[in-house]
């Protein structure tokens, strides 16, 4: 397994939302929610802060939240993704800025799991 030792982050826009991808190192769930409170302290006016993380040499801790998305369309994504790569030890954030367009659960699913894969693309 590899890890990180930076933080990457990549943005794109969908629809009018803005989606800011933070790939960072966590090592732990309490590292894991200080990320996702510091990243809402850091953006206030974001509607959403999803986040996957995964951590151990065998990736068997792990953690992730839709954030009051609709059930399984945003943190679960992010973290088949996530767990699909060779990364341990590490969180993807996604903080969302609503743009006022709904995606549908569909859209949604594809617009984190589009961010996710960009963050992670960067390592490479």
């Amino acid at each position: 397994m590899n890890t990180i030792s930076k933080t990457y982050i990549y943005e794109i826009t969908i629809k009018k939302s803005r989606f800011i991808a933070v790939l960072s190192p966590v090592s732990n769930g309490n590292e894991t929610k200080e990320k996702v409170a510091l990243l809402k302290k850091e953006h206030p006016k974001a509607k959403h802060v999803v986040h996957a993380a995964v951590w151990g040499e065998k990736k068997d801790q792990f953690s992730f939240s839709d954030d009051k998305e609709p059930k399984y369309t945003a943190g679960k994504p992010v973290f088949n993704i996530l767990y699909a790569s060779e990364l341990t030890n590490c969180g993807i954030f996604i903080i969302r800025y609503f743009g006022g367009v709904l995606l549908g659960r569909g859209g949604l699913q594809r617009a984190y799991a589009e961010a996710a894969k960009g963050v992670l693309k960067l390592i490479s």
